[in-house]
């Protein structure tokens, strides 16, 4: 979508766009933000990640308009949810040695995995096929949900929707299941806990479901953000995990041009009025 208007606004994807007339003494201004934005020619605009956005209030606020849509993230940073209970809480609420209600038991490997996302607010679990990374992540998400005010959101490929019901029902949790191709653009009220499977379908920044995966968990009201594949990389391309580490807000991630030439060979170069990277 193309913004007819100067000033901040939302991109599909959660990143901020900023649009003003020419002036050098703005461009300078933009230069100076942190993280780092770039120009965006097709869309006549500053393309920034969300991690600027108080930043960028800050410098243009009182001279352009805020789009409605970004003004509503910028009042749920302003105004944010409660902290998380400590760590300690948090995995005693997890009860990891009771039985589930069909009579299994956490395994070793599954305990330990419970206890390391429930310490990250955002988490890749990358564990191999078939050692239950779904179970992992509901018992992690059974534990912030007894402790916290929040709903439990789950995006899978739908034929794998009633193994996640299954799964869910063990733990005695009714989580919101969304497919790939229909994610929500906003998350119902208050916090939410979401889980992602087979995340590695979000590896290509141009498809409009990363787009999608990206908006939603960025949204200020997300509490946690756990990514489960098999395959995080298909091909060990660095740019194909980049998509990933910009979801769980990984600190490698809030620079896109600084990740793309350090781990991408990335080199930007001119093409017309077009800025391209070749990475």
């Amino acid at each position: 979508m193309k913004p007819s208007v100067n000033g901040l606004s939302l991109t599909a994807s959660g990143d901020v766009l900023f649009r003003c007339p020419f002036d050098p003494v703005t461009v300078a201004q933009l230069r100076r933000i942190r993280p780092r934005g770039c120009w965006q020619a097709r869309l006549q605009g500053w393309m920034f990640p969300f991690e600027a956005l108080l930043r960028l209030v800050d410098c243009f606020g009182e001279r352009f308009p805020i789009d409605p849509s970004l003004r509503e993230w910028w009042q749920a940073i302003d105004k944010p949810l409660p902290p998380l209970p400590p760590h300690r809480q948090l995995v005693s609420a997890a009860d990891l040695q009771a039985p589930l209600a069909d009579g299994r038991q956490l395994l070793a490997h599954q305990r330990a995995g419970v206890r390391w996302l429930l310490a990250r607010r955002g988490a890749l679990l990358a564990d191999e096929m078939g050692l239950g990374k779904t179970l992992t992540a509901l018992a992690a998400a059974r534990a912030l949900l007894r402790l916290t005010d929040c709903r439990l959101l789950v995006v899978a490929p739908v034929g794998l929707h009633d193994h996640w019901r299954r799964e869910a029902l063990a733990l005695e949790l009714a989580p919101q299941l969304f497919s790939w191709a229909r994610l929500p653009a906003e998350p119902p009220p208050g916090g939410l806990v979401l889980v992602v499977d087979e995340a590695h379908f979000a590896q290509n920044l141009q498809a409009q479901r990363t787009a999608a995966l990206l908006r939603l968990a960025r949204h200020p009201r997300v509490r946690a953000v756990w990514l489960l594949t098999g395959t995080p990389s298909k091909n060990g391309r660095p740019i194909q995990l980049l998509p990933l580490l910009m979801a769980i807000g990984h600190p490698l991630a809030r620079d896109r041009r600084a990740y793309e030439e350090l781990f991408c060979n990335g080199h930007w170069r001119q093409v017309g009025k077009r800025q391209i990277t070749d990475c």
